[in-house]
């Protein structure tokens, strides 16, 4: 069945070619496109390039704006949004969090294609898996279209990066590293298993073994790199809920301070204050009431 994504995914594809005629039959009404400010998706909003797109097929594009990739993201995994333009990070957080999310293009800050795997680049321009060396790709593959290298030893030749893994500070004790680099073991497994399977000429049934037990150990690595980051995120987010509470707390505090009548204060400390040595006089007298003094 033809859904939304893959309609749309066609379309982007071939928006700047001709467009072959498509049948009309299990075409949904509509594709929701979720949009930021900024980005690819504004001046093609502004142009109607996917409007004129799905016109002949008689599918009405409907815009949804939203503040922040994150929000935009779980429209999606809700299925409220069919697709949508992000940054980099959002994506992350929420392919942790098991999202039911599909990359379809990743574009560079200044709209040139990339391949997403690994030269995932943020808005600034930064490379995400590269650790600390953010102006450098985080791997270098053009030595892999040769060779099989070994199913059993590790190589991480490909990485150019460092062992810097990005963290921020949430509070001032506590720091949460939330950063994977290209080397990760996950990654590591992957790119040998690709390389070996993809170079062999012949594959004998050792071989395919021993690239079965790659690829299982390659997945519980990446369960292992998708628990990290959700716990990343989940602790990112506490620790924004705590700021945000202690932020409301001393916006109340600020504004019951700065609403204080000066004038009146001395006053109304003057009336506790004579009603606390009352209280301590009754105090006194209650005291001595006992069944001694009472029978003097």
């Amino acid at each position: 069945m033809t859904t939304r994504r893959t309609i749309l995914a066609a379309a982007l594809a071939l928006s700047a070619f001709a467009v072959a005629p498509a049948r009309a039959e299990d075409k949904p009404a509509e594709i929701r496109i979720g949009t930021q400010k900024g980005g690819l998706f504004p001046a093609v909003r502004q142009r109607h390039t996917v409007e004129d797109a799905f016109k002949p097929l008689g599918i009405e594009v409907k815009w949804i704006d939203f503040q922040f990739g994150p929000p935009l993201l779980e429209a999606i995994n809700v299925g409220s949004v069919d697709f949508g333009f992000v940054g980099d990070t959002p994506p992350i957080f929420a392919q942790a969090g098991a999202a039911k999310i599909e990359y379809v293009a990743a574009v560079t800050s200044d709209g040139s294609k990339r391949s997403f795997c690994f030269s995932v680049i943020i808005a600034t321009g930064e490379y995400l898996f590269s650790g600390a060396r953010t102006d450098t790709a985080p791997a270098d593959l053009s030595t892999y279209g040769t060779g099989t290298g070994s199913l059993t030893t590790t190589d991480t030749s490909y990485y150019k990066g460092d062992s810097e893994i990005a963290s921020v500070r949430v509070s001032d004790s506590q720091s949460i590293s939330y950063g994977v680099t290209a080397d990760n073991p996950a990654f590591e497994q992957v790119m040998r298993l690709l390389k070996y399977v993809g170079n062999s000429t012949t594959l004998t049934s050792s071989d395919i073994s021993q690239a079965l037990d790659v690829a299982s150990t390659a997945l519980d690595a990446t369960s292992t790199v998708q628990a990290k980051l959700s716990t990343a995120a989940s602790q990112i987010e506490t620790a924004s809920t705590n700021q945000s509470d202690y932020q409301n707390f001393a916006k109340t505090l600020s504004t019951n301070l700065t609403s204080v009548d000066v004038a009146a204060v001395p006053a109304q400390l003057s009336t506790y204050q004579a009603q606390l040595t009352a209280s301590y006089s009754a105090i006194a007298k209650i005291q001595c009431m006992n069944l001694a003094n009472y029978l003097k």
